[in-house]
């Protein structure tokens, strides 16, 4: 016993020595340049102590003196510190000669790493750092110009805005064309701005369908593989950022100052009788500030609105309010040897430029990662609840313009006070916008929740397993309410209408109709609900070995499998009783309805890389997906790909210098891909293209009659011989790195050709349908990427880094189905078509007559006018041929200012809100002639029997007969370039200096940050009304905007952020 109670005292004595003997070693550990390096290795040499630097390159470690700490990073000369008596270091890496196209490590398909040298296809790694670095408020607005032949377009820029993803063009004409959406290795099906930027280790970016042939018929878009952070080890930290952002609008429509209220075509404009007060046109008079007039009708006690009849030229502006944002978020970072853990809050507030238009989001994520001996573990759950409350942004912007520009428009902000309610507004046939911002109110609430979790396991070094489960739920709740419309008897029946006199100087009474707005309408209610449940799972097994001399396999094979249900529910009423939002105060009978669906598809594959003494990497791919979509004889589709990389420095040796050349590779891709999602008119969720090869019924017209029930089979023939569409992709590229990693050029070319596209197609109503779906349509993509970034200076306390990326693109319908050559793409747009010999998607609208040789427009010899074509012509391509990227950074001490602008042109865009300016006079256009007859410019008379120049022949009409009433009846006018330059983003951060925290002992490091978004649009001259960027929505029938887009805006923030 007593020698028992000596060794463990021994023991303690000795634990407590050794005890006594370390301690904490804490740092942060920076570059050359000052630069905070992330999640730095540091390790105790010769023992098994080691910790992962966090992000802001903190580090804590258990040391005593005389121990040496070995600090290691990815693009960084390894470093050995000897420990001295100083608890707090401050390490400095030397960043490597060595290529950073060698040491860089990306996530691929299923999560897969990969050396970026054995790549075969075009990758492109975007740091959490270069995503967030101008404070986005969704992941989306911080990838934007960063990446070539990535395209994201923001459709609107009301609050919380859908936003379309394209990689290299749309391929599909009636399918998805979108990316599909990876994080941390998973499917990833809902919104992506419910992620939280700052939760983003990095993106890459796997472009043409050959990076991503793993992934069978959900690959032929590319794929965005999200990383998401799970924590860092050492010791606690919490990271706080607070951002604030103002939003302005800074383009209005060009609109015109001289002309006032009127609808009359043969005026004479200095008649101010011609004046009509209750009109939303401005065809009038001239406006003369000397004067006063009449606005609306008088109310039922006889008081008399008068105003100046002069122009507010910013009252439209002044419509929109100041948009703010704010955003807060805290994160908890911690972990040891074996793993890590991070918790993070987000929480995002809105108040949009539309009056009243607010979103309110919160994110909570819990994610991280554990090893223990031969296994790992990681695991992610995030929940996101988000509630939008909007108007109907076309009802109000139409009502908006609808108003000539001396109406003091926003002193009608209130919609209860005299001359803005409904029964006395001036307009008598549009409403107060103010009142359908009250009234016309649409609220969504979504609730998404997404998990995910692997397990790992490693028994030999070279044999390693892996299982991944993961799940999104997405709820979204939608309701809109119009509120009910009850007019005076005064306002019902009023037929005195108060003009002014010729000269202006006085009024005369005239008796006129009654009101012809909408009077005395209903309320109305609608409610849908919808669900959208993803599960996947998939298990990999993955050799790793070499197989002989200077060989080396890595072989990887494993399954797939997914499964997707959609459920909605509707229920609503047209016309309720009194503003209670509710089917029980309905009148009559409420409209319903409901439907689910759900589809599988299960998948095997396999992929084997040989390596050749690091310098060379031959690479295939096989998938077979079982798919519950199709039909039995359809079901085992098979997809392929092989890929190849040769380095070339390291296959020649001779010819790489780290001065000149010191990094050369080669490139080579082919795959055949597929796309089922035509089957689901285009949705990205695989449970919409469910049924599609079961005849399907519907509730027949006029049932459910009492207790009879009637149903009728859809218009829609299944195909049980129906298909994915085959996409068939090849690409060779090239990267090249000088002078020491300085100059860095990356390039590939490609075609993307798809086959067996899904189309409909008419058949004989004698088969009991009238359509069918059909493989039958081809289209081809090809194009060019470029990459280029170079530091520009590289100084002790300076560090000036610039870089361009540039994608051409072109794209071709080569057949539809038969002899038919084109069809409407569908969607909201019906300007938006596939045209065969033209790219995908092209706008089609009416236009003039035009001479077949000159192409131009023919006028009547008599009336100058000209008469519409009796088809729709084909205008132009929708999407841009051309983008172009531009970033630069610099970083000088505690300072760092980054920028980002991008360029998009070689497309047109169809200007449909145009044509309602010009109906109501408020554009700019319809002053060009001074609303006098004029000879139509680039015209032609038919003389002698031959079409001529038209020098003489003056148009019969000038004023409100031409703008509103003839010439925005061809909607080419309307089609303009949509070509732009933006700069897209703006950052400026200082680092405030350490020592001014340094008597806190809680606060580690605090940057300041200005940024801006959307600063400055150039746009051609031709196109006079707003950002080309936008369009409908997120379908394939882009290239239109209308009344749904307010006014592009530009936005200007700060952020705080602190690191504990």
């Amino acid at each position: 016993m007593r020698k028992i109670l000596s060794i463990l005292t021994i023991s303690l004595l000795l634990g407590l020595s050794a005890w006594s003997q370390n301690r904490k070693v804490s740092g942060v550990v920076k570059d050359q340049a000052g630069e905070p390096v992330p999640f730095v290795t540091v390790t105790v040499k010769g023992t098994k102590i080691s910790v992962a630097g966090n992000a802001a390159g903190g580090f804590t470690i258990p040391a005593k003196s005389g121990d040496v700490l070995v600090l290691s990073a990815v693009g960084f000369t390894n470093l050995e510190i000897p420990v001295g008596a100083d608890d707090n270091i401050t390490p400095v890496l030397q960043r490597s000669t060595v290529n950073t196209n060698v040491d860089v490590v990306v996530t691929t398909s299923f999560g897969i790493q990969r050396q970026a040298k054995s790549l075969g296809y075009s990758t492109t790694k975007i740091s959490s750092k270069d995503l967030i670095q101008a404070k986005p408020v969704n992941v989306q607005n911080g990838l934007t110009g960063k990446v070539a032949g990535l395209q994201i377009n923001t459709v609107n820029n009301g609050v919380g805005a859908p936003t379309r993803i394209i990689l290299r063009g749309n391929r599909s004409i009636t399918g998805n064309n979108e990316a599909l959406i990876i994080v941390d290795g998973a499917i990833f099906y809902n919104d992506l701005s419910t992620l939280n930027p700052e939760d983003i280790a990095d993106i890459t970016t796997l472009k043409g369908a050959s990076a991503a042939t793993l992934y069978g018929s959900d690959a032929s878009n590319g794929v965005l593989v999200i990383t998401t952070k799970k924590g860092s080890r050492g010791n606690t930290t919490i990271n706080f950022a607070s951002t604030t952002q103002f939003e302005t609008v800074s383009y209005m429509p060009s609109l015109q100052n001289r002309f006032g209220s009127g609808s009359a075509e043969d005026i004479d404009f200095n008649d101010y009788s011609a004046y009509t007060p209750i009109e939303n046109q401005s065809y009038g008079p001239e406006y003369n500030p000397n004067i006063t007039v009449p606005l609306g009708r008088p109310l039922a006690d006889g008081t008399l609105q008068l105003v100046p009849y002069a122009a507010l030229p910013n009252e439209k502006r002044n419509f929109f309010d100041m948009g703010i944002t704010t955003q807060n978020q805290i994160s908890l970072n911690s972990g040891d040897n074996n793993g890590s853990f991070l918790l993070s809050y987000q929480n995002v507030n809105t108040k949009g430029i539309m009056p009243k238009d607010v979103l309110q989001r919160n994110t909570i994520r819990f994610a991280g990662r554990r090893n223990l001996n031969k296994f790992t573990a990681d695991y992610s759950v995030s929940y996101t609840n988000q509630n939008v409350n909007t108007t109907s942004t076309d009802a109000v912007y139409n009502n908006v313009f609808q108003t000539p520009a001396h109406v003091p428009l926003t002193r009608y902000s209130d919609i209860t006070k005299p001359f803005s309610s409904i029964n006395d507004y001036y307009n008598d046939y549009y409403q107060n916008p103010y009142w359908s911002i009250e009234n016309d109110r649409n609220k969504t609430t979504v609730n998404s929740l997404q998990g995910s979790a692997s397990i790992g396991f490693q028994p030999l070094k070279w044999l390693s397993f892996n299982y991944r489960l993961a799940a999104t739920y997405s709820g979204t709740n939608f309701t809109n309410t119009i509120a009910e419309q009850i007019h005076s008897d005064y306002a019902k029946t009023n037929t005195t209408v108060i003009f002014a006199t010729e000269d202006g100087a006085g009024f005369d009474t005239v008796p006129f109709g009654v009101r012809a707005v909408s009077l005395n309408q209903n309320a109305s209610y609608i409610n849908i609900k919808n669900t959208n449940f993803l599960w996947t799972s998939d298990f990999t097994t993955t050799i790793d070995k070499d197989i002989a001399n200077k060989v080396n396999l890595k072989f990887i094979a494993g399954t797939s499998f997914i499964d997707n249900a959609l459920t909605s529910s509707s229920v609503g009423a047209d016309a309720l009783n009194f503003n209670v939002y509710n089917v029980d105060s309905r009148i009559g009978l409420p409209s319903v309805g409901e439907s689910s669906a759900q589809a599988r598809r299960f998948g095997v594959f396999g992929d084997a890389t040989i390596a050749y003494d690091n310098k060379i990497f031959i690479n295939g791919s096989y998938r077979v997906d079982l798919d519950s979509r199709l039909s039995k004889e359809n079901r085992w589709i098979p997809y392929y790909g092989a890929s190849a990389s040769f380095v070339l420095t390291d296959i020649i040796p001779s010819i790489q210098s780290d001065n000149v050349l010191n990094f050369a590779k080669i490139r080579a891709a082919y795959s055949v891909t597929g796309n089922a999602s035509a089957l689901g008119n285009g949705s990205k969720f695989i449970a919409n293209g469910a049924y599609r090869n079961s005849l399907t019924y519907v509730p027949g017209a006029g049932f459910p009659f009492g207790s009879t029930i009637g149903f009728v089979p859809t218009t829609l023939i299944p195909n049980p011989a129906i298909k994915p569409e085959i996409i068939t992709e090849i690409e060779l590229g090239y990267e090249l790195s000088f002078m020491n990693s300085r100059l860095n050029v990356n390039g590939a070319v490609y075609q993307s050709t798809t086959t067996d596209g899904i189309v409909f197609a008419s058949i004989s109503t004698g088969t009991g349908g009238s359509r069918a779906l059909v493989n039958a349509a081809e289209t081809r993509n090809r194009g060019f990427e470029v990459d280029v970034n170079y530091a520009l200076l590289k100084r002790k306390d300076l560090i000036w880094r610039v870089g361009a990326n540039w994608s051409h693109i072109e794209s071709k319908v080569l057949k539809i189905n038969a002899d038919t050559k084109e069809i409407q793409t569908g969607g909201s747009n019906g300007n938006s078509f596939a045209i065969v010999g033209e790219p995908y998607p092209s706008i089609k609208s009416s236009d003039w007559i035009r001479d077949s040789i000159s192409g131009k427009i023919i006028v009547d010899p008599v009336d100058g006018l000209p008469d519409l074509a009796t088809d729709f012509v084909s205008l132009g391509s929708a999407v841009p041929i051309d983008i172009i990227g531009l970033t630069t950074s610099v970083k000088w001490k505690s300072f760092s200012l980054s920028a980002v602008a991008e360029y998009r042109g070689g497309h047109k865009i169809f200007n449909a809100l145009a044509a309602t300016l010009d109906f109501s006079g408020v554009s700019s256009a319809t002053v060009s002639n001074g609303r006098q007859p004029f000879v139509l410019p680039n015209s032609v008379v038919l003389k002698d029997g031959k079409y001529v120049e038209n020098t003489n022949t003056s148009t019969s009409v000038g004023n409100a007969n031409w703008w509103a009433f003839y010439y925005n009846n061809a909607g080419s006018n309307y089609v303009t370039s949509a070509a732009f330059w933006k700069l897209r983003e703006v950052s400026l951060s200082y680092d405030l200096p350490t020592s001014w925290f340094a008597n806190t002992k809680i606060i580690k490091s605090a940057s300041f940050t200005l940024s801006g978004r959307n600063l400055l649009m150039l746009r051609p001259k031709t196109n006079l009304w707003t950002d080309p960027e936008f369009s409908d929505g997120t379908d394939n029938s882009v290239g239109r905007t209308t009344l749904a887009q307010a006014p592009p805006t530009r936005i200007f923030g700060a952020t705080i952020a602190v690191n504990f």
